[in-house]
């Protein structure tokens, strides 16, 4: 299951894949909403009976074939063989793909590069705070006692 997962995973950063582990004459109704594209269904092991609605005949998937799944439509799967069945759906989050999309290009439009000054300006107030806290625990460990911390206050003239 490990390798299968990792295989799907590779597909896209939004590709998902869900296991699903079923006992003998026991059904599954499942339904897959328009958020999730590229739906399919994969039988691993034993064999499965796959119905959707308002359809009278059901479709007989044995091990390792695939079928794809029609979203915004309930269907049904049932285990028909004697023993446990395992089966899997693979498919495309398109909700998330879309927020990732929608985030990157308000991220771009948003960012405002520093000049190379305030980038500078920065760094250096960074590592006076760093060496200032050296400082401080340094004494504290000389002196056991902790040191206070130390706030600038402006003046107003």
């Amino acid at each position: 299951m490990n390798d299968i997962q990792k295989d799907v995973y590779s597909w896209s950063n939004y590709t998902d894949v869900l296991f699903v582990a079923d006992f003998p004459s026991m059904s599954l109704e499942n339904y897959i909403s328009s958020d999730f594209t590229n739906v399919s269904l994969t039988v691993l092991e034993g064999e499965v009976a796959y119905n959707e609605e308002n359809q009278m005949e059901s479709v007989t998937l044995k091990k390792g074939l695939s079928i794809d799944v029609k979203t915004e439509k309930f269907h049904r799967i049932k285990t028909i063989t004697p023993y446990p069945a395992c089966y899997m759906y693979t498919y495309t989050n398109q909700t998330k793909q879309k927020f990732d999309i929608d985030r990157q290009v308000e991220n771009a439009n948003t960012k405002e590069p520093f000049s190379l000054l305030q980038e500078l300006n920065y760094k250096v107030d960074s590592w006076a705070r760093a060496l200032s806290h050296l400082a401080n625990a340094f004494f504290n460990l000389v002196y056991d006692v902790p040191m206070i911390r130390r706030v600038r206050v402006k003046r107003q003239a």
